[in-house]
């Protein structure tokens, strides 16, 4: 579960990092108009941007990696089932 986790991670701090990149870029690149306008970022407040964007996108992946089922077989507990 845990290598799960890790995989599931991993994957979403690369995307991240990997649409940023090319998001912040390529309306300069695309653009005359915008190059002369606005400058280009660096690539640290680019970098900077792309992980400060993953707060909720990490606790997202964790939560998705929470399995089904416990090893018996019988529903991971949510902590939602009343004791009545």
């Amino acid at each position: 579960m845990l290598g799960d986790a890790l995989v599931i991670c991993l994957t979403v701090i690369l995307t991240r990092v990997g649409w940023v990149f090319p998001a912040t870029y390529l309306p300069h690149v695309l653009s005359p108009r915008l190059r002369q306008a606005d400058p280009y970022p660096g690539w640290r407040n680019v970098l900077l941007i792309a992980w400060a964007g993953l707060r909720g996108g990490l606790s997202l992946a964790a939560a998705f990696a929470l399995p089904f089922t416990i090893a018996i077989g019988r529903c991971f507990p949510s902590g939602t089932e009343s004791s009545f």
